[in-house]
C-alpha cells in the first residue's frame, strides 16, 4: 500500500513549513516559501539555480523562485470546488499584477521609493526642508519580483484541476513575467514525503492518518513489523491496564471497578484560566517540529496529597493512547468498546485530543529509584522491564529504536516518593542520560513530572520546566465530581445515586464540610461515606478515619464466611492497617527502598506473631492469619496487591492515614515524642498532620502540647530558627482548620506562622500566604487581622530580606473586598513607592556579603577544619546556579557538622540584611537539609502497632 498523509488539520503555519522542508530536502535550496500572495523579494536578493527531480517534473530554474501556499482546513475543504480554487488563484495573480503595476508607476514617476506594501496617496506632496531639517533618505532599489512560482494546496487534484490551473497560470505569465510554474496538490505532496524520508519522520506523528498505528510498517520508520506489532500490543494492552481509577472499589469489592472513562475530570491550576490536562497537552503539542524553534520547557505538575496529580498524570497517559490507536482497533477487538468509552469520557471532560500523537510511558519513579538500586542499570532498561506486564519481549534495544522513529511522552510520577536525597540526585542524572542518549538518536521526548509541592527543591526547575501547581476544587467542581461518581458507582441503583447526589450538594452548601471537598479524593471518601451516612465529619482526620470506619462496618454487614472474622478480629485488624502504614512509611524514606511494598511472606510473619504473642500455638495462629490476610485484599481492598507477591496501600494518603493512627498511641509521652521526632521532614509532613489531627479530636489535654512543639522546634538552635519549621507546620495546621474552634490555640499557630515573615521568603510561603488572609477574614478575627497587619508592617520596614517576605504577602492579598484587604493593598503600593532603587548591586553588593560572611564566621569561633568547610560552602553557594546546583552529598556533608551549620545559619542572617535574593539562596540550601533528614529510624520499636 502507498503511504498516506493528513493534511488539513496542522494549520496554515505549520503546512508552510512543511513545505518549507521538503523543498529543502529535495532540492538543497532554502526557497522562499509564502502564504500572502505576495511574489517579491529585496533589492540585493541573488537569483539560484533550482533543479527539480524528475517525479517532480524535473526541469532546471535560475532566477527568483517563490512557492506560494494555499492551506484550506478539514472543515471547510467540503465547500472547495475546482472553479472555487481557480477563482482564488486568479484573485491572487490579478492582486499581484496590480502591486506590480503601481511599483513600476511609482519607480517611473518622481522617484518615490518603491514599497509594494506602503505606497504614496496621491496628493502626495515632498516636505520642505529649506528650515535646515535632515535631507529625505536617497530611494531605496527597486525590489526584485519572481521569476518562477510554485503554487503548493492541500487540496487533492480533483478539486484544483491542474490543467485548467495551468491554463491560468499562463494566461499570467507574460503580464507577471514568469518563466515557469508548477502546481503540487496533496498527491504531489504525498509523493515528496514518500521521497523524504527525514523529513516524513519528522512530522510523521501529526500528519499521518487515524490508523497509523496499524499501517506503521508502511511508513519505512527503520524498525521491523515485528517490532512495531510489538509496541501496538504494548499501546492495547496499556490502554486496558489503566482503564481503573485508584481507590475504585473503596471497600466494597463487589461494587467492582470504576473506569476512568466514566469519572475522568480536569483539573484546576493556580493562576491559569485553562485547565491542567489541557494545558500540558497543548505544551506538549506546542513542542511539535512545527513550531519548536529552541528548547521547549517541559512540565512539573505539583499538588498535595490527593489532590489528583497522578491521576491527571493516567488520564493524559489514556488521551495519547487514544489519539494512537483511533481508527487501528476494529469493532471486533475487546479493546475498541473501551477506546470509544475513553474518547466518549475525554471528550466529555473537555480534554483536547492532541495533535503531536506521542508515545505514552509512565514511570513510577518509587519503583524505579528501587530498581535502579538493586540493577544499577539505565531508566530505559527500567522502561524495558516494566512492560513486561503487558508485552512480552520488550527489550532496551527495541526501545530506542523506537525512541528514534516516534515522539514520546515521558511521565515521570511520584518524585516526592523519592524522599532520599541521595537517590533524588540519581534520579535526576539518570534522567539526564536519557535525555542526552534520546537527542543523540535524534528523539524527541516531553517529560511531564509529578510531585508535591512539600519537600521540593526545584530539581526539575534547575532544567528549565515549566510549574504547573493544581489548585483546590471549586464548590461546583465538586458538586460535579461527586456526583459523576454517584453515577459510576451506583448506575444501577436511581435511589442511592438519588440520596448521594443530594447530600453531597448539602455538603458543598455547609462552609465547615465544604472545605474537606477541595481534593478528588476528599471527594471520593466523602462521596463513600455519604452512603450510609447523613452527614459527613468535619475534620480532615475525622474524614479519613470515618471513611475507613464506614466500609469496615459495611464489610461486617454482609453474611459470608468473613463477616464474623471481621467482627471477632478488629483489633487484629486494625492494628495490622496501622503497623503496615507506619512500616512502609518509614520503609519509603531509606534510599534505595522506596517502594511502599512488603513481601506477602512478610505481611503473614507479622499476623502470625501477633496472633502468637496473644497465646494461639503456630497451626491456629497460621491458618488464622491467612484468613485475615484474605478478609485485608478481598474485603476491605485498603492494602492491595502490588508485584512479585508484594502488598501496600493503593493511595499513599491512605497509607499516611493509618501511619498516623500508629503515631497517636500510647501514653501521651510517646505520642508527644513520636510527634516531635518526624516534626521537620518533608517526607513525614502529611503523616504528621493527620497524627496532630487525630490528636487535637481525641486527646483534647495535649493539644497545648502539641502546639507547644512549633514553638520549641523553632527554639532549638540556629537552623531551626532560620528555616521555622514549627512556624511552616502552623500554616498547615490553620489551614486544616483544626483549632478554630479554640481561639486561644488558633492565635498561637497564627502567631507561629506569621515568624516566617522574620526571615527571607521561600516558594511556600508564596504558596500558602493566602491561608493568612483566610484566618484572618474569619468572624470575631479581629486579633488575627490586626496581628498580620502589624507583622506586615513590620517585615516593611526591616531588612531587606524582610522587606521581600512582605512583598511575596502583600502581593497574594488578591482583590477581596475587606478592610484588611484593603489597607493591606495600599500598604503594598507604599512599600513598592519606598523601595529603594538606587540600592547597591553587582560587586558593591558581592562585597558587601563576604564581609558579613567573614564577621559571622570569626564570630562563630569555628576550628580551623570548620573554618575552612564554612568558607567552601558559602563561596560555592554564591556561584551555584540552577543548572549547576550543590549536590546533595556536599550539602550533607557540610551542614551535618553542628557548629558548621550554625555558623551558616549566621552568615545567611547576616545576608539577609544586605542582599534577599542572596539570603534566600542560603536559606533554601540549609532548608532543604532539613526536610531530607530521614527520622523515622525506631519508630516502629515505638509504637503499639
Amino acid at each position: 500500500m502507498s503511504m498516506e498523509f493528513v493534511l488539513d488539520r496542522i494549520g496554515p503555519n505549520s503546512f508552510k513549513v512543511l513545505v518549507a522542508d521538503l523543498t529543502r530536502e529535495l532540492t538543497k535550496l532554502s526557497l522562499k516559501v509564502i502564504d500572502t500572495g505576495t511574489l517579491h523579494f529585496p533589492a540585493d536578493t541573488p537569483p539560484t539555480t533550482v533543479r527539480w527531480p524528475s517525479f517532480l517534473q524535473g526541469g532546471v530554474w535560475t532566477g527568483h523562485t517563490v512557492i506560494d501556499c494555499l492551506y484550506v482546513p478539514k472543515e471547510s475543504r467540503s465547500s472547495w470546488t475546482a472553479a472555487e480554487f481557480r477563482a482564488a488563484l486568479a484573485q491572487r495573480l490579478d492582486k499581484e499584477f496590480q502591486t506590480r503595476e503601481r511599483a513600476r508607476a511609482v519607480q517611473d514617476g518622481d522617484g518615490f521609493p518603491p514599497n509594494p506594501f506602503d505606497y504614496r496617496p496621491p496628493d502626495y506632496r515632498p516636505p520642505d526642508y529649506s528650515s535646515g531639517a535632515a535631507p529625505p533618505l536617497p530611494p531605496e532599489p527597486s525590489p526584485v519580483f519572481t521569476d518562477y512560482l510554485v503554487i503548493a494546496t492541500n487540496l487533492p487534484a480533483s478539486v484544483i484541476s491542474p490543467p485548467d490551473c495551468s491554463r491560468l497560470l499562463a494566461e499570467h505569465a507574460e503580464a507577471l513575467g514568469l518563466k515557469g510554474w508548477k502546481i503540487w496538490d496533496l498527491t504531489t505532496l504525498t509523493t515528496m514525503l514518500a521521497q523524504a524520508e527525514p523529513v516524513r519522520r519528522k512530522y510523521l506523528s501529526e500528519i499521518a492518518p487515524d490508523d497509523v498505528f496499524s499501517r506503521l510498517h508502511e511508513y519505512d520508520l527503520g524498525v521491523t513489523k515485528p517490532v512495531l506489532d510489538l509496541f501496538m500490543t504494548q499501546a492495547t494492552n496499556e490502554l486496558d491496564g489503566e482503564k481503573y481509577v485508584r481507590l475504585s472499589q473503596a471497600g466494597d469489592a463487589t461494587a467492582g471497578k470504576i473506569p476512568l472513562s466514566q469519572v475522568g475530570v480536569d483539573l484546576p491550576v493556580k493562576g491559569e484560566a485553562k485547565m491542567a490536562a489541557r494545558l500540558i497537552i497543548e505544551a506538549a503539542d506546542t513542542a511539535s517540529p512545527f513550531h519548536r524553534s529552541g528548547p521547549v520547557p517541559n512540565v512539573l505538575l505539583l499538588g498535595g496529597p490527593g489532590q489528583g496529580k497522578s491521576t491527571i498524570a493516567q488520564l493524559i497517559g489514556q488521551c495519547y493512547r487514544t489519539a494512537l490507536l483511533d481508527g487501528s482497533l476494529s469493532p471486533q477487538r475487546t479493546s475498541h468498546a473501551l477506546l470509544v468509552s475513553l474518547q466518549k469520557g475525554l471528550q466529555e471532560a473537555r480534554i483536547p485530543r492532541p495533535r503531536l500523537r506521542r508515545w505514552p510511558v509512565r514511570v513510577n519513579l518509587a519503583e524505579y529509584v528501587d530498581w535502579a538500586a538493586r540493577h544499577h542499570q539505565s531508566l530505559i532498561t527500567y522502561i524495558a522491564e516494566a512492560a513486561t506486564p503487558f508485552v512480552e519481549g520488550m527489550t532496551g534495544r527495541k526501545l530506542r529504536s523506537w525512541l528514534k522513529a516516534w515522539p514520546w511522552l515521558l511521565i515521570l510520577d511520584g518524585f516526592d516518593e523519592v524522599a532520599s536525597a541521595h537517590d533524588r540526585d540519581t534520579l535526576m542524572q539518570q534522567l539526564r542520560n536519557f535525555m542526552n542518549e534520546s537527542e543523540s538518536l535524534g528523539g524527541d521526548v516531553f517529560v511531564l513530572a509529578t510531585t508535591r509541592p512539600q519537600g521540593y527543591a526545584g530539581e526539575f526547575s534547575q532544567h528549565g520546566y515549566q510549574s504547573v501547581e493544581l489548585a483546590s476544587l471549586e464548590r461546583q467542581q465538586a458538586v460535579d465530581y461527586g456526583l459523576k461518581l454517584a453515577q459510576a458507582r451506583h448506575s444501577d441503583d436511581p435511589e442511592m445515586r438519588k440520596k448521594v447526589s443530594e447530600r453531597i450538594n448539602v455538603a458543598a452548601n455547609d462552609k465547615f464540610t465544604a472545605r474537606l471537598m477541595r481534593s478528588p479524593l476528599q471527594v471520593t471518601i466523602m462521596s463513600i461515606l455519604l452512603e450510609a451516612r447523613e452527614r459527613v465529619p468535619r475534620a480532615r482526620y475525622a474524614l479519613f478515619n470515618g471513611y475507613y470506619e464506614t466500609i469496615y462496618a459495611r464489610e461486617t454487614t454482609k453474611k459470608d464466611s468473613f463477616r464474623e472474622l471481621l467482627e471477632n478480629r478488629d483489633r487484629d485488624i486494625h492494628e495490622l492497617h496501622n503497623w503496615l502504614g507506619l512500616m512502609l512509611q518509614v520503609k519509603s524514606e531509606q534510599a534505595g527502598d522506596l517502594d511502599a511494598s512488603i513481601p506477602a511472606d512478610d505481611l503473614r510473619l507479622k499476623v502470625v506473631q501477633r496472633l502468637r504473642d496473644e497465646g494461639y500455638d503456630q497451626a491456629k495462629a497460621t491458618k488464622l492469619a491467612q484468613q485475615i490476610i484474605e478478609a485485608l485484599i478481598e474485603r476491605l481492598v485498603l492494602i492491595v496487591p502490588k508485584r512479585d507477591r508484594e502488598y501496600g496501600f493503593e493511595v499513599r494518603s491512605i497509607q499516611e492515614f493509618f501511619a498516623a493512627r500508629a503515631i497517636v498511641s500510647g501514653s501521651d509521652t510517646a505520642v508527644l515524642h513520636r510527634m516531635g521526632q518526624i516534626i521537620e521532614p518533608a517526607h513525614w509532613r502529611n503523616t504528621w498532620l493527620f497524627a496532630a489531627g487525630k490528636a487535637f479530636s481525641e486527646r483534647e489535654h495535649i493539644r497545648r502540647d502539641i502546639v507547644t512543639l512549633l514553638t520549641d522546634i523553632d527554639s532549638r538552635d540556629l537552623v531551626r530558627m532560620l528555616v521555622s519549621p514549627g512556624a511552616d507546620l502552623a500554616f498547615d495546621l490553620l489551614d486544616d482548620e483544626v483549632a478554630n474552634n479554640v481561639p486561644v490555640l488558633q492565635r498561637l499557630l497564627f502567631d507561629r506562622a506569621l515568624e516566617l515573615l522574620k526571615y527571607p521568603p521561600d516558594h511556600d510561603l508564596r504558596r500558602r500566604a493566602p491561608v493568612l488572609f483566610q484566618q484572618a477574614a474569619l468572624a470575631d478575627a479581629d486579633y488575627l487581622a490586626v496581628k498580620l497587619d502589624q507583622a506586615i508592617a513590620q517585615a516593611a520596614g526591616g531588612t531587606p530580606a524582610q522587606v521581600e517576605a512582605a512583598h511575596a504577602v502583600l502581593r497574594l492579598a488578591g482583590q477581596r473586598a475587606t478592610p484588611l484587604a484593603l489597607k493591606l493593598r495600599q500598604r503594598l503600593r507604599a512599600l513598592e513607592r519606598e523601595t529603594d532603587p538606587s540600592r547597591l548591586t553587582g560587586e558593591a553588593v558581592t562585597r558587601r556579603i563576604t564581609d558579613a560572611w567573614d564577621r559571622s564566621l570569626r564570630d562563630s569561633h569555628l576550628s580551623v577544619p570548620d573554618d575552612a568547610t564554612a568558607k567552601a560552602f558559602l563561596t560555592q553557594a554564591m556561584t551555584s546556579s540552577t543548572e549547576e546546583p550543590l549536590h546533595w552529598d556536599y550539602l550533607d556533608s557540610c551542614l551535618s557538622r553542628p557548629a558548621v551549620a550554625a555558623a551558616l545559619a549566621r552568615a545567611t542572617l547576616a545576608t539577609a540584611e544586605i542582599d534577599a535574593a542572596m539570603a534566600s539562596k542560603l536559606r533554601d540550601l540549609i532548608r532543604l537539609w532539613v526536610q531530607r533528614k530521614a527520622s523515622g529510624a525506631g519508630l516502629l520499636d515505638d509504637t503499639d502497632a
